[in-house]
């Protein structure tokens, strides 16, 4: 208990110090609280000069005040953008967001057709559909128009088996069944939700039935494993969900750009980078086929993992 005290009298005493320097600056620079020259007006003595100094009628700090704002302005708008909300634009009216708008987001875009996989904060032109592939985790909801949770692979609705092994969602099922030193294969605590458990790590293979070899290469395992599981989840829920029909219906038929969000964004089979779910998904959408069903590339890949989401 008394180091806990210490603790918090060593944080007052930091935080008073910290305050102390920064009211000896604003006292240097003339912007002390007080003084009536402090950025926003906010060192004015009444509420009308604060108002006047925040619309940039005092002077010099005015000037400063409207450049703040103006920076304000600028990052808010790129937060938007980043941030990737149902319609995230540059839009701001102006010659220079129109330029920015037709070439400065899609030259960040490798399109794929009608549906794009994307990060999660890449910059996606004005006006486009952007649907969260990653929404709520380790449920069993369907989600809405923006967040299809029904195609995020940790989604529990139907769960997972492959072989025997059972998990409570496709990425369960994944990563538990990476082959990793000094854990079991197939892991339990994995399979039974902790799909987290040895994500970044790096596996010797795939688990794929007992007293079978492993799977060496991460596009063998993606062929035989994920993709099957993933492509199962998808059928099921739109063999379960009229409404989540009506979905993929509306946003084949807008003619919008669909953007489709991922954490990873890791396109190709037989790459030994992490592989993006969102891919897979804009792949079957684009052209009615699964990624995976095409014979594995000539000669064979390197055996031993890279980073595998």
């Amino acid at each position: 208990m008394a180091w806990g005290c210490d603790v918090v009298v060593y944080v007052l005493r930091h935080e008073r110090m910290h305050r102390a320097r920064r009211f000896a600056r604003w006292r240097t620079r003339g912007d002390a609280p007080g003084s009536g020259a402090s950025c926003g007006g906010y060192g004015t003595s009444t509420r009308a000069a604060r108002r006047r100094a925040w619309r940039g009628r005092a002077g010099s700090a005015s000037r400063s005040c409207r450049g703040s704002r103006r920076r304000l302005h600028r990052r808010a708008r790129a937060a938007t953008v980043r941030r990737g909300g149902r319609h995230a634009a540059f839009d701001d009216g102006s010659a220079a967001g129109a330029r920015e708008r037709e070439g400065g987001a899609m030259s960040a875009l490798d399109s794929m057709g009608k549906f794009t996989a994307i990060g999660m904060f890449t910059s996606v032109p004005a006006g486009s559909i952007v649907v969260d592939t990653c929404a709520h985790n380790d449920t069993a909801l369907e989600g809405d128009d923006y967040r299809l949770a029904a195609f995020n692979p940790t989604n529990s609705r139907f769960g997972f088996e492959h072989r025997g092994a059972r998990g409570v969602s496709t990425e369960t099922g994944w990563q538990g069944l990476k082959a990793i030193p000094g854990r079991p294969c197939p892991d339990p605590d994995t399979l039974a939700g902790r799909w987290g458990r040895g994500k970044k790590a790096r596996p010797i293979g795939h688990w794929n039935g007992d007293g079978e070899p492993l799977l060496t290469t991460p596009g063998a395992a993606r062929r035989i494993i994920y993709i099957p599981a993933y492509r199962l989840q998808i059928e099921r829920w739109l063999a379960y969900s009229a409404t989540l029909r009506d979905r993929v219906a509306r946003l084949r038929s807008d003619r919008r750009p669909v953007f489709l969000r991922d954490y990873d964004h890791g396109r190709g089979v037989d790459r030994d980078g992490p592989m993006s779910h969102a891919w897979v998904l804009a792949v079957w959408l684009n052209t009615g086929k699964w990624p995976g069903d095409e014979p594995p590339p000539v000669p064979q890949q390197r055996s031993l993992f890279g980073a595998v989401s």
